[in-house]
């Protein structure tokens, strides 16, 4: 009979698999040379854990460093709003009607990653065409944490995408180990004389105690 693997198993569930049908081959001395194909897969197996923890903990870095400088971002739009503000006197009048009039700084905060390109570059540009003295200092602060978080979301986001990429890597090891259960099936029939419910107990999950 064909033994299948949930083409949604995870690597959990086929390091256990691959575990447990190494250990069933060594187990009887007639198919114990059958286990190292089934103790590289182990190796394999770990390995792609290994690398897939190592892409998780790359993506929740790189989420938590965008979400650090997106806040200072925020905080840094909100005290030049605030300045220009004081500077002017009311919303409408300059300078910080030529800043602020379109998107507020409190609208700005819902544009997310993308706000540095936007939002932030715009306000550089507008923040030196006003000249104004005493809000000047903002623009190279302000350009400084736009490359910043330019940065910060494109590293989010080759993170996530590398993660991503483990799904395929994974159904593609699922593929591998079928093969291999296909093999060692044809393998065992042959030294166990057609005793498949031995086969069984070696290659199929659910006859395990």
């Amino acid at each position: 009979m064909p033994y299948k693997l949930d083409e949604k198993a995870t690597l959990e569930t086929l390091a256990e698999y691959v575990v447990g049908t190494a250990a069933g081959l060594r187990a009887d001395e007639r198919t114990r040379e059958l286990a190292p194909d089934w103790e590289a897969l182990e190796r394999r197996v770990a390995d792609e854990r290994q690398a897939r923890d190592a892409a998780r903990r790359r993506t929740v870095e790189s989420r938590a460093r965008l979400r650090i400088v997106d806040a200072r971002w925020d905080v840094l739009v909100r005290d030049l709003s605030e300045k220009s503000l004081a500077l002017s006197g009311s919303a409408s009048s300059p300078p910080h009607s030529l800043l602020f009039d379109t998107v507020t700084a409190r609208e700005a905060r819902d544009f997310g990653s993308n706000k540095a390109g936007a939002l932030g570059e715009p306000l550089v540009a507008t923040l030196r065409e006003i000249g104004n003295a005493e809000i000047a200092p903002f623009a190279a602060r302000l350009t400084a944490i736009n490359a910043e978080l330019n940065k910060a979301a494109s590293e989010r986001k080759e993170a996530e995408e590398a993660e991503a990429a483990f799904d395929l890597r994974r159904r593609r090891l699922t593929e591998d180990i079928e093969t291999q259960v296909a093999k060692t099936e044809v393998a065992l029939l042959q030294r166990l004389a057609r005793r498949r419910r031995l086969v069984a107990a070696v290659l199929s999950p659910a006859e395990r105690p």
